[in-house]
This record gives structure tokens, sequence and C-alpha cells, in this order.
């Protein structure tokens, strides 16, 4: 039997992206064309982040941003939006963004109805779901918005509230269950194996 040995590459992206390699032996007619299995160190582990009462009119950048070295997964989004009087129709709009750039959104949660004045509107932003309104009242409605199952958020990337004709006398709170896990092997080059 034979044994797949390191090369080069692999004992780099061992040793900087702190990996672990599981050697296994394996009939010596396939050795040169099977590399050894890498497992995720167990010290890297994904942790749930938990954003309570993020009101966006409050602060001058209403963006949460992806810190350096990590990666996010929204698990779900859940706002409260309290409209005042002022008469105008409100939409509540969710977008993610890769960076900074306007051109580098990657998806955007849009409610399905409009929210009025005088109402308040909680909206569940949730994995797996069709778009839906679960009651609407006279002062309240109750709305259900899909967002992608698998959409990841790299290091630098956002998420805003880009609501659309929110007034100022509306109160906005955001609630984010964001998973986070650490960014392993993003730097590292593909090369063809010998």
């Amino acid at each position: 039997m034979a044994q797949i040995r390191n090369s080069d590459i692999q004992k780099r992206i061992l040793e900087e992206a702190k990996l672990q390699a599981s050697v296994d032996v394996i009939p010596t007619e396939l050795a040169d064309k099977i590399l050894p299995v890498l497992n995720v160190n167990p010290k890297s582990k994904k942790k749930l982040l938990y954003y309570k009462d993020w009101n966006t009119r409050n602060l001058a950048n209403n963006g949460l941003y992806v810190p350096a070295g990590k990666k996010w997964r929204i698990v779900s989004a859940f706002l409260k939006l309290q409209t005042d009087a002022t008469v105008t129709d409100r939409r509540v709009v969710l977008a993610m963004y890769q960076n900074d750039s306007a051109d580098s959104q990657i998806c955007e949660g849009v409610a399905k109805t409009i929210q009025p004045a005088s109402k308040v509107g909680i909206y569940n932003f949730m994995k797996s779901v069709t778009d839906s309104v679960i009651a609407d009242k006279s002062s309240y409605q109750y709305l259900a918005v899909g967002i992608p199952d698998e959409l990841t958020i790299f290091e630098g990337g956002n998420i805003w509230d880009e609501s659309v004709n929110i007034q100022v006398g509306d109160a906005v709170k955001w609630n984010f269950i964001i998973e986070e896990q650490d960014i392993l092997l993003d730097a590292f080059e593909v090369k063809d194996v010998p």
C-alpha cells in the first residue's frame, strides 16, 4: 500500500490555513491520482452573532460590515417598523453587498407589500419561505420575506437597510442573527497537481 505525501502547496495550506490532513492508506496504483483529505481545523468554529435594536436611522452609516478575516450568513432578520402619520407609503428593503461599491450588490430582500402611515409592520426575513402577508389589520401587519439559503457575504461586505420613503418620525428597529466563520482558504491559488 502507498501513502499520499505532502507537496509544497499542501504544506503551505496546512501551515498557513491551520488545517489538518487525514492521510489514508490507499492502493499503490491510485497513489499518484489521489490527494489527502483536508479537514477544517476544529478550532475554527462557526458562531452566531445577535444584533439587537439596530436602528438604521440614528446612524451616520446604516450598514453592518463583515469584519476582516470573516464571512457571514444571515440566519434571520426581524424588523419592526412603526410609521408615523406622515402620508406616504413605505417599502422595506434589505440589501447585501460584497463591498462598498454600489455595483457589488448580491441580494435584496424586498417586502411584498407597502406599509402606509400610522401602522406597525412586523417583517421576518427567513430562509426557505415564500414572501407572504401573514396578517394585515388596520393598525398592524405581519409579513414573511424570503432570503437565499446559502448567501455568504465575505470580509468587507455589508448589509444595508435601503427601505424607501422612511420618514423622520418612523421607528425602525432591526434584529439579526448572523452566522460568522473565519475565512481560511480564500487567499490560496489553485495549482495543477503533478
